[in-house]
């Protein structure tokens, strides 16, 4: 992680955007932030997905306290969790137990940090669950903004098939990313919303939250 000093000076602490009952720390300039803290550390680091809250995590999140059926009582995964967001929703809903998983450590201690801001408990796994050889016992599965590269939509598409064969619904909340699934999906919920241009390229994306329809 950063310095506590250079957090404190380029962090803010406050409602997210488009899932204002959750609080979350996030950076007020990402590309700035990087760069600092690439001279704080002497080399180079991969992006901070992790130091802002992503549209469709925060869309997902609105979507699991607005349609908390989907949660409730439930053993939950959310894979590539980010800053946490949608894992916090999904605790505030009433899962049973929440898995964040992300392998990136910096992700991890971002969603501790968020998890304590709106007081639930989360378990955290750094785990690459995608190419690991396991199966997660759980009821509903998570993926937002996932789809970015082909290989890692594969990977990640086989071991969303693997948790469906055994039993696991999911969600997923995509951006409009070019390697999102599209056959055999059913639309659950779409929202149109602000984004940072400079992050994203775009003033508005559509987000969408799907779900599949049945195992294969």
């Amino acid at each position: 992680m950063p310095s506590r000093k250079l957090m404190e000076r380029m962090f803010g602490i406050g409602p997210v955007e488009h899932c204002t009952s959750i609080t979350a720390l996030q950076v007020k300039a990402v590309f700035d932030f990087w760069e600092e803290w690439e001279r704080e550390s002497a080399f180079e680091r991969d992006v901070p997905f992790w130091a802002l809250v992503w549209p469709a995590a925060a869309v997902l999140g609105r979507f699991i306290l607005e349609n908390t059926e989907w949660v409730k009582g439930k053993r939950v995964l959310d894979i590539g969790c980010g800053s946490g967001v949608s894992s916090i929703a999904c605790a505030l809903a009433g899962a049973a137990h929440v898995k964040a998983n992300d392998i990136d450590p910096a992700a991890l201690e971002m969603t501790s940090i968020n998890a304590g801001l709106n007081g639930v408990s989360l378990e955290l796994s750094g785990v690459n669950l995608l190419t690991a050889d396991e199966i997660c016992e759980v009821d509903t599965v998570l993926a937002a903004d996932m789809f970015y590269s082909k290989h890692q939509a594969d990977l990640l598409s086989g071991f969303l098939e693997k948790t469906r064969r055994c039993g696991a619904q999911v969600l997923i909340a995509d951006a409009g990313r070019p390697f999102a699934p599209r056959n055999g999906t059913r639309l659950l919920w779409s929202r149109t919303v602000d984004v940072n241009k400079e992050v994203e390229g775009v003033e508005r994306r559509t987000v969408n939250v799907i779900t599949f329809d049945s195992v294969k």
